[in-house]
Parts: structure tokens; sequence; C-alpha cells
């Protein structure tokens, strides 16, 4: 006999019958339709060695990433891009955007890394943690387990696609893969070319083509001008800025670098008070307070102070600049952050310690200002250098020790362009010379060998020759082989440039080549770098501001020269511009012409010349002076003795020829005084009375004669030559 069943409550199975309904109801109803903040608001938990604030991720301190982040669930939206400095949340905003693909819209996405190592270092660091501190991340991915394969860990499924992680480098993930979704962090530090296949941005973008709803993201701190894809992709987009209220006014407006204001104090003013403040940085003459930093409002000029950001920030709005555009753009700069790392004294600490660094300037702009950073001076200044400009007292300027010369051949002409040496490589362009004419006929050369065997007056009237010299062979090869051949024992080189980067100034020349020439290889890149970095150098001036030579490697330059050295020599400067590109995946700096550059060959072929003349000369450049100076020294008292004893020479034949005169009108005197005497003998009165007496009285005694002197030998003082006249 079965024992009756028990019965079951009514209350009992109302409550069951409910639960069965809500179970039945949660799967029959769709899921909630979120937004990528809400997303991550509601399951992103922050890692703690990954996050500074660890913990469940919320977007009240940082409310600019919301319209970034939703922008790549709007069905409107294809294509964002984002220009970010460091510390504003970009690398979170990044990992919940794969949060919502993975947990709330499964999709399959390609997210892509400047390398593999960093890829492997992103799925390790990034992903991994974020699975295991966001439970409802780890119930969709299982972490990988420690003796995984590292291609296990670059590759996460999911209920709904598969996550890979990869490398720019690396053309075989980037071909073989085909998804709607691609997330590329950090573009501008990609390679030029995955492999033989081209930019690996555009590559993986086109992988996605074939879905019709397909998202790509470029987050990105930009690096280089004229180098930078995300750059390029901002300036297509509608170029949105985030503007936020002042506190004071309510006028909106972007946080620009310019507006931010400290106290300074010039040093002499400052006192020991003033040396103790905190963060006090001493630069350009002036203390400056960096804890002092305050933002100025751009509409009613008050200053707003570090504690007033967080209610700006989330009064702000993101607005662009070209609506119709499709492509949604974003700029941010780390004024904008609110993380203690980038409070306005940090940042302006950091600006302050970054000057007169080049690279550490470029880190400030790519990371805080989020600007590409261009190179100050990439293209040198015709007007600044013709400012410059000096007047030598004399045809070689004092400092200069040694003579070099350099030779660029064109169609109609040959330029010859002579620069002396000083101490530390100082340089004075002492000569500019155009020979007109056909390079293939004979004038023209005669007229450049009449230049090279020249004697050049030093200021300490030494006489200087041009010791080597240079001839650009690119042009008229076989006819600058002529002329080179028979001078290459005095000083005389043929040379050719190579642009390559990494090569030395000078190459050592090999064996003979054709024509028996030993041509030197110039490295040009490196050559042009040393001459731009010397013509920047400013100049030091007296009080009357007059350029004062003495600086090591600054060049100087003279008033136009009737032939040469005009302005049109001076603007041949600009005609070159120091630009990034990407060769081989690597960014590398290379000089482009833009114009004609005969000066600037001919000063890297003037450095050249003075490479050719070894250590001996280059690295004593100042003991090749002190010589040419005492050389011109010993001229000038040789000179003056010279004529002091050309001077008493003549003295003494004047004297002598006086002494002859006078010995000449002695001897005339004395045949008169012979005529008296006869005159008073009586034999001769008789018959002077039979002709009649003279009454004339008798002439007086002459004056004894003097002995002339007898002329001095002329001596010849030995010396006086010069050791350098002979060079």
């Amino acid at each position: 006999m079965t024992a009756p069943k028990a019965k079951t409550h009514p209350a009992a199975n109302r409550a069951w019958r409910r639960r069965r309904m809500k179970l039945f109801q949660s799967i029959l109803r769709p899921p909630d339709k979120l937004t990528v903040t809400e997303c991550a608001e509601r399951y992103r938990q922050l890692s703690r060695e990954a996050s500074a604030e660890p913990g469940r991720f919320r977007c009240g301190r940082t409310p600019y990433l919301r319209e970034i982040m939703d922008a790549f669930c709007d069905p409107a939206v294809e294509v964002v891009v984002w220009m970010k400095p460091a510390q504003v949340g970009g690398t979170t905003a990044l990992e919940n955007v794969a949060l919502y693909f993975i947990v709330h819209d499964p999709m399959s996405m390609l997210l892509m890394q400047p390398s593999i190592e960093m890829a492997m270092a992103w799925a390790e660091d990034r992903l991994e943690t974020m699975i295991r501190d966001t439970p409802r991340l780890g119930k969709v991915v299982a972490p990988s387990r420690s003796r995984d394969a590292g291609s296990r860990k670059l590759k996460k499924r999911y209920a709904g696609g598969v996550i890979t992680i990869t490398g720019a480098n690396s053309p075989r993930s980037l071909r073989s893969r085909s998804v709607p979704i691609v997330l590329m962090d950090e573009r501008d530090a990609y390679p030029f070319s995955a492999g033989k296949e081209g930019d690996p941005g555009k590559l993986a973008w086109k992988r996605a083509q074939t879905f019709p709803y397909r998202k790509r993201g470029d987050i990105s701190t930009p690096l280089i001008k004229g180098a930078s894809p995300t750059e390029a992709e901002y300036e297509k987009s509608d170029q949105r800025r985030y503007h936020v209220p002042c506190p004071h006014c309510e006028h909106p407006q972007v946080l620009r670098w310019e507006q931010l204001h400290w106290e300074k104090i010039p040093v002499a003013e400052a006192t020991e008070a003033d040396r103790a403040r905190p963060g006090m940085i001493e630069h350009n003459g002036k203390l400056h307070l960096t804890e002092t930093a305050a933002y100025t409002c751009e509409e009613c000029g008050v200053a707003i102070d570090e504690h007033e950001k967080p209610g700006m920030l989330a009064a702000g709005a993101w607005v662009a600049r070209h609506p119709n555009r499709a492509i949604r753009g974003y700029h941010l700069n780390a004024l904008y952050s609110p993380f203690d790392g980038a409070r306005w004294a940090k940042l302006l600490e950091e600006w302050l310690n970054a000057q007169g660094d080049p690279s550490l300037l470029q880190v400030f702009y790519n990371t805080v200002l989020a600007q590409t950073w261009e190179e100050r001076g990439d293209r040198l200044d015709a007007t600044t250098l013709a400012m410059r400009r000096e007047l030598y007292a004399a045809e070689v300027p004092a400092g200069v020790g040694v003579l070099t010369a350099a030779v660029d051949v064109q169609d109609d002409r040959l330029e010859l362009l002579v620069v002396g040496w000083g101490r530390g490589e100082e340089a004075w362009i002492v000569a500019h010379h155009k020979i007109w004419g056909d390079p293939q006929g004979d004038s023209v050369w005669k007229r450049l060998d009449i230049l090279r065997k020249k004697l050049w007056r030093h200021e300490s009237g030494a006489m200087l020759r041009i010791q080597a010299m240079c001839v650009d062979t690119g042009a008229h090869t076989d006819r600058c082989y002529d002329w080179i051949k028979p001078r290459q024992g005095q000083g005389v080189w043929g040379v050719k440039g190579d642009r390559n980067r990494g090569k030395a100034l000078l190459i050592k020349p090999g064996k003979a080549k054709r024509r028996g020439i030993r041509l030197l290889i110039v490295g040009t890149h490196t050559a042009k770098t040393k001459l731009f970095g010397r013509l920047r150098l400013e100049p030091e001036r007296d009080k009357d501001k007059r350029i004062l030579p003495g600086k090591p490697g600054y060049i100087h330059i003279p008033l136009a020269q009737d032939d040469g050295a005009g302005d049109d020599f001076l603007m041949q400067f600009e005609n070159e511009k120091l630009v990034t590109r990407k060769v081989s995946g690597q960014l590398v700096r290379q000089y482009i012409q833009t114009g004609p550059n005969e000066a600037i060959d001919l000063m890297v072929y003037n450095t050249a010349a003075l490479h050719t003349l070894g250590d001996a000369v280059r690295g004593h450049l100042g003991q090749w002076v002190d010589r040419v100076n005492a050389d011109g020294k010993g001229r000038a008292v040789k000179t003056i003795i010279d004529r002091a004893v050309a001077i008493r020479d003549a003295v003494d034949d004047a004297a002598a020829r006086f002494a002859e005169r006078l010995a000449r009108d002695a001897e005339a005197s004395e045949e008169v005084t012979d005529g008296a005497d006869a005159a008073s003998d009586p034999e001769l009165e008789a018959g002077d009375d039979e002709k009649g007496a003279d009454d004339t009285p008798p002439d007086p005694a002459p004056a004894p004669a003097l002995t002339p002197r007898r002329p001095r030998k002329k001596k010849r003082r030995r010396g006086g030559g010069g050791w350098i006249s002979g060079l």
C-alpha cells in the first residue's frame, strides 16, 4: 500500500510558479541595451597591478571618457580617432571597449600593438588581470594557465567571437584575420610596413571591409609631425575638443597650455624665504614657483585653481569643429587629467626641466600636450644669417690658421668657397667666387688654378695658401678627373657624397679607380647635421653688439662680396629641410632638398677638406693660429727694420753726396787762392804797375775741406720669408 502524497501548501506552489515565470522571462527577455560606459560601470573591476585607483570603475572622475567610449557603440560612427596624452585613462578606455564586445555585444576583435613583444605584454599585464578581477568577464573567458603557450595568451575565445592580440610587425597575423572590430593602440609607433605588405593599420582595416557593421579605433599618443597617422586621421575627422566652463564667468573654453600662469621672481630680488618655498625651480635668471600654477580664463582673466577642475570637467562637453564629417575625432591634453601625477604644478615642473633639451621637450609635447613634435630649426633662416654678417679687418681674419677650399661643378660655372679655420674649428667664410663658363672647356679650370695658387693676406701680415681642396665630381665627372689627377699630391681631392645615415663624415679612399683618381666618400648626412648645428649657434658679442671671435664651432659670415657670398648664397641654406620618415619600419631623419643648395654642399666639402689634413692639423688648429700670427708679427718687425735700414742708408748716401760736393767746392776755392798768391809776387807787381793795378780786395781764406765719409756697405738680414708662404 502506497503512502499518500503530502499536499503542498498553496502559497508554496504560487511562489514556485512565480520563480518559474521569472526564469522564463529572463530567458526570453532581450538583454538591456547598454552603452560602453554603462557596461564598464556595471561589470568592470580595475586591477591593482594596472591601475592607481583599483576597484569598481566609475566615469565620474574622467567624464571626458564617456563620449569617446560610447562612440564605439553608436551605429552612425564607424571610425573613432583619439589623439591623447598620458595619464588621462586612454588605456582603460580601450580595455572597456574590448569588455563591451566580449560580454555585452559579442563580436570578434583584432587588437593591435606596435610589436609582438608589446602584444604579449598587453595580453599578460592588462587582459589577463582584467579577466581575473572582473567576475562577469571571468565567466565568459577563462584565464590562461601558466603552462599555456604564448599563442593561447594572444587569442581568447568567448561565446560569439574571439579576440586576437597581435603586433603590427606581424604580416602573417594581419593577413589571416577578418574581423569587424579593429582596435589600434599607439598607432604612431607602428612600423611603416608589415613586412613587404604596406601600412599595417590599413592592412588590418581591409580585413573588416566585408562586415556591414564594423568599427575601427585609433587611440594613440602622437609622435612626429609629418609621420603621424593618428594626426593625419584626426585632420580628416570632425575634430572634437573638450570645452569646460569657467567657474567664475561660465565661459566655455578649451584648456590650453598658454593660459597657465605662475609666480616668477628675479633671482636678484629673491629672498631666502622665496628660495625655501616648495616647488621652486631656478631657470633663465628667475625663480619659478610651480606650486602657484593656476589657469587664467581667456574670457574674464580670473585665475582658476586646481581644486576647481573637477567641477569644470563634470560640466564640460565635446564640441565638433566640423560636425558634418563622418570620422569621429577627439583631442585632449593632460591639463584635463584629474590624477595626481598630472597636477598643473607637476606639469609645469616637467616643462621647466625640459627647456634646452629637445629630447625632453619632445616627450612633453607628445605625452602632455598630445601634439606632434617638429624639430625647431629644421630649416635655417637666411634672414637670421644675414643679420650676422661681419666686416673683416683683413682678407683673412686673425683667428684663422688654416685655409681650405671646395669646388662645386655646375653646367655653366664652377663655384669656389674658401673657408678659414681656427681654434675649436671656428670657421670664417673668406671668399666665394663664381667662375662662369663651360666646365668642358679649359678656361674655367685655368682660372680655378689661379685662385688655388693665390696667396691670401692674413690680418697679421702673413701670406696663406689653400692647404686642401675638395672638388665635387658628381657632374662632368671625366673633366673633373682630368683636372684633379695631376694635382692629387698638392692637396686636391675628388669627392663624392653618400646620403645614407650613420656614415662617417669622411671615408678613407681605397685603391685608385678610373683614371687613377682616389675618391673620398663624404657622409653628407653626418656633415650636414654638424653644419646646421653650427649655423644655429648664437655669436658672442661685445657691449657694442659686435661679433667677437673665440666661440668654438661658430661660422662667421662676411659682408656680400663682388662676385659671391650675397643674399642668394645665404638663401640656399634654407633649401634643405630635415624631416622624419619611416624607413624599413623605423623613424629616421632625412634631409630633403627644396631648391639650389650649392652653399650647403660647399660648406660640407670644406669640412671634409679640413678632415683630409688629419689630426696633426685639425686637432691642433690653435697652434696653427698662433704660428700664423707669430709669423705675421715677424714679417711686420722685419719690415720695420728693413725700412729703418733703408732710411739710414739713404741718409748715409745723401751725406756722402753732400760731402763730395763740399770737397769739389773746396778744390775750386783752392784754385782761386793760388791765383791770388801769384798776383802778390814783385815781378808780377811790376807788370801789374805797367798794366795797372787791380783795386779788387782779395778773397777771404777758404773754409777747411770736410773729409768725405765712406759709404757703408748695406747689410742683409737673414730670414723674413716666413714658414707659411712656402706651403
